[in-house]
């Protein structure tokens, strides 16, 4: 590649990255993902029906950042299961360095499970802190941006032995949420209950890369 033919990818680079993601409103997100809400509430939850089943059989005693490892690889199974070829979403290809779902070309959704403050546990790659940040991601596989980046996420029972939510979450930075709202199981008949964002006091674990298997920090649990 010349100077010639980069020069222009680098300015286009330049410019995304000034644009800077956009901050879209917990309203405009329930509006545009409505149609796409009991498919959205049915990853995690088929992922931890399928994680049940897998510790029936094998009874695996996991610690929880590998637990929460196996149940990302359920959830982007059952993703790519349910929501492969839907029109208005995309999905990242598997060699991509972190799933991502695309819907409607304006929201990012990536797959976690949360902090009682509906913030994550991370590995501090530039990627994820990008991400967290709402930063343009240069290197979306899909979509032009700047999209609005969310977390599709679940909270669990106080043993730690099964789903208690699923919430649609809006990073703002490694410690903030901008905003949040929770997801019902299909056919519920229930207004979603708005769960307040409070802070919890003290540090937060961090999940830190050597202490992990390779593919545990790959997906970003």
């Amino acid at each position: 590649m010349t100077i010639d033919t980069l020069a222009p990818i680098l300015e286009r680079d330049r410019t995304l990255r000034e644009v800077g993601s956009v901050f879209r409103s917990r309203e405009e997100a329930q509006g545009d993902l409505a149609e796409f809400a009991d498919v959205l509430y049915l990853i995690p939850e088929r992922a931890w029906e399928r994680f049940n089943d897998k510790q029936r059989t094998e009874r695996a005693d996991l610690r929880p950042g590998s637990q929460a490892s196996v149940i990302h690889d359920y959830m982007e199974r059952v993703a790519r299961d349910l929501l492969t070829g839907r029109p208005g979403v995309l999905l990242s290809p598997p060699s991509f360095q972190a799933f991502s779902i695309e819907i409607l070309g304006k929201w990012c959704f990536r797959l976690h499970r949360l902090n009682d403050d509906f913030t994550i546990s991370y590995n501090t790659t530039t990627l994820a802190l990008d991400f967290v940040g709402q930063v343009v991601q240069l290197n979306l596989p899909f979509g032009e941006p700047p999209l609005t980046n969310l977390h599709l996420g679940y909270r669990t029972n106080p043993t730690n032995s099964g789903l208690a939510s699923v919430h649609v979450v809006c990073p703002k930075g490694e410690e903030e949420v901008s905003w949040q709202y929770m997801l019902l199981p299909p056919e519920s008949g229930t207004e979603p209950t708005q769960i307040p964002i409070r802070p919890v006091p003290g540090p937060r674990p961090r999940l830190r890369p050597s202490a992990l298997p390779e593919r545990e920090r790959e997906s970003g649990a």
